[in-house]
C-alpha cells in the first residue's frame, strides 16, 4: 500500500509469488511498472485507499500487507484497520517509516496493546536500538533537515487474536472532500474526529464539540467549534 517508485516492490516481487501494488498516484504506478518490468508477478492498482472500497482486494489471497502510504496517524490507522478487515489470511503486517513517523508508531502501539497485532519486531536501521540519521522536514514550512532516532526503521508484526475488535478505534473519523472542475480526481480536504467525550478535533479547522441528534439515533453531529489562529 503506497509504492512510490517501486524499488521495494521489485524486492517483494523477487520474494513472493504475487505482489499487488496500490497507489493513488498513477505517475508512481507507471514508474514502478518500469522498475519491475523484469517481474511478471506484479499487479498495479490505482486507488485512493481513503475513498475507494477495499472490497476490490478481498477476492485475492494476501499473506503480507506492507503499509507505506500516507503516514499521518488517521491514514495509517485506517489502512491497518482495513487490511485486517478485508485482507485474508493476512499473517503479517509491515509498517514502513516506524522510526521517524509518529503516526506509524502510534498505530502500531495501539494495535499491539489491543491484541490486533502481536510479536512485533524492528527491521532495518535502528532495529538493535542504535541511533541512525534520516531526512526530516517541517510540514508547515517545507524546510528539510537531518534528525536522529533509535527507533527501528520499520516494524513487522504478526496478526493477533481478536483482530476485528482490536483494530477498532474509540473515535469516528468523518472525511470531507472537495471536487474540482473538471471532476477528474477526489481531493481530500480534511478530517473531523468525533471523540466519545463529546469533543471534536479537526485536521484543518480547529476544535469544538458535538452532540447526538436524538431523532437520528447514534450518529454524531457537530454542534459548535472554534477556529484555530491562522
Amino acid at each position: 500500500l503506497g509504492i512510490y517508485h517501486g524499488h521495494t516492490t521489485a524486492v517483494l516481487a523477487a520474494i513472493f509469488q504475487k505482489v499487488i501494488s496500490v497507489d493513488i498516484e498513477e505517475d508512481y504506478l507507471r514508474v514502478a511498472a518500469n522498475h519491475t518490468r523484469e517481474h511478471g508477478n506484479v499487479v498495479f492498482i490505482a486507488a485512493d485507499l481513503m475513498v475507494d472500497s477495499w472490497k476490490v482486494l478481498r477476492s485475492n489471497r494476501v499473506d503480507v500487507a506492507v503499509i507505506d502510504a500516507n503516514h499521518k496517524y488517521e491514514f495509517v490507522r485506517a489502512d491497518a484497520h482495513n487490511a485486517l478487515e478485508y485482507l485474508s489470511p493476512l499473517h503479517h503486517l509491515v509498517f514502513d517509516d516506524y522510526g521517524h513517523e509518529v503516526g506509524v508508531r502510534r498505530t502500531v502501539q495501539e494495535l499491539e496493546r489491543a491484541g490486533a497485532i502481536r510479536d512485533c519486531q524492528g527491521i532495518g536501521q535502528g532495529r538493535d536500538g542504535s541511533y541512525w540519521q534520516f531526512d526530516n522536514w517541517d510540514e508547515d514550512t517545507g524546510e528539510s533537515f537531518k534528525s536522529w532516532t533509535n527507533y527501528s526503521e520499520g516494524m513487522i508484526c504478526r496478526r493477533g487474536e481478536g483482530t476485528r475488535d482490536g483494530a477498532n478505534t474509540d473515535f469516528t473519523d468523518k472525511r470531507f472532500y472537495v471536487y474540482k472542475q473538471p471532476m477528474v480526481k477526489l481531493h481530500n480536504a480534511g478530517i473531523f474526529r468525533f471523540m466519545p467525550d463529546g469533543t471534536l478535533t479537526t485536521s484543518a479547522w480547529g476544535d469544538g464539540s458535538w452532540e447526538t441528534a436524538p431523532e437520528l439515533g447514534d450518529g454524531p453531529t457537530a454542534a459548535s467549534g472554534r477556529k484555530r489562529d491562522a
